[in-house]
């Protein structure tokens, strides 16, 4: 981080490269790539178009304009099934993919793998803070001396700012399996997924959060994105919970 102590919306991905062994490092460098490059198309349209407009008198409102979200890894339960595809679930798993993040919180409730301590943001805020980025004022973000906005002023960490441990993922894990399997149906039968097996779920207790420890603050997220955005991140508990259950129950493709 530049401050030394945790990563800001001014911090950016400068450790991830391309490699053909390592498909998370790709995919991380993208997202820096992509996200520059964007900035950098704005920067030279706008550039553009202010030469235009001294030249034309064009409304300034031609402008583009642009917000960034950086989201941490995002869970969060899925969407349910509509109605009328709940009896075609096998032919709708079979022709579309399966997020990573609903693979591994599967892996993790039947004890395929270990339960890790992740830097999360809930998909469902993920998409109020979408929502509210491009309805927001944009001229209440500062703007650099010249009156031209700053790219860094509307970058925004989407995210819960700490890692919760493994041992609290895992808690709320099993509060969801515990819950779905005590609704019963009216045929005296578990409504969720009956097979799970509490006792299989384990913890990676051994990574302890790398260069920012499990508990510290690792990012500067919550106070911006309530200021400017109006979101306030759930917890990382709830969305755990609420994810798992919603997998047990069966509510997603």
């Amino acid at each position: 981080p530049l401050n030394g102590k945790y990563y800001t919306y001014r911090d950016w991905n400068t450790l991830s490269k391309l490699d053909v062994e390592n498909w998370g490092s790709c995919y991380q460098w993208s997202k820096a790539e992509s996200e520059k490059k964007a900035w950098e198309m704005i920067q030279s349209c706008n550039n553009r178009w202010k030469k235009e407009q001294q030249q034309s008198n064009i409304n300034a409102e031609t402008m583009l304009e642009m917000v960034a979200l950086c989201p941490s890894f995002v869970f969060g339960p899925p969407p349910p099934l509509p109605s009328s595809l709940k009896n075609d679930k096998i032919r709708i798993r079979e022709n579309n993919s399966s997020s990573y993040s609903l693979t591994l919180v599967n892996q993790w409730l039947r004890g395929n793998s270990q339960v890790q301590s992740r830097l999360c943001a809930d998909v469902r805020d993920v998409a109020l803070a979408h929502v509210a980025a491009g309805t927001m004022d944009l001229t209440t973000v500062a703007t650099t001396d010249d009156g031209d906005f700053d790219p860094m002023e509307r970058r925004y960490i989407l995210s819960t700012e700490k890692r919760l441990s493994s041992e609290l993922v895992s808690d709320a894990l099993k509060r969801a399996v515990t819950r779905v399997q005590g609704q019963i149906g009216i045929e005296g039968r578990v409504l969720g997924d009956a097979s799970i097996d509490m006792g299989k779920i384990t913890c990676d207790t051994k990574f302890d959060g790398g260069a920012i420890k499990i508990g510290e603050r690792e990012v500067e997220a919550t106070e911006r994105l309530e200021q400017d955005l109006g979101v306030v991140c759930r917890s990382v508990e709830e969305t755990f919970q609420d994810m798992a259950e919603a997998l047990l129950m069966g509510e997603s493709f």
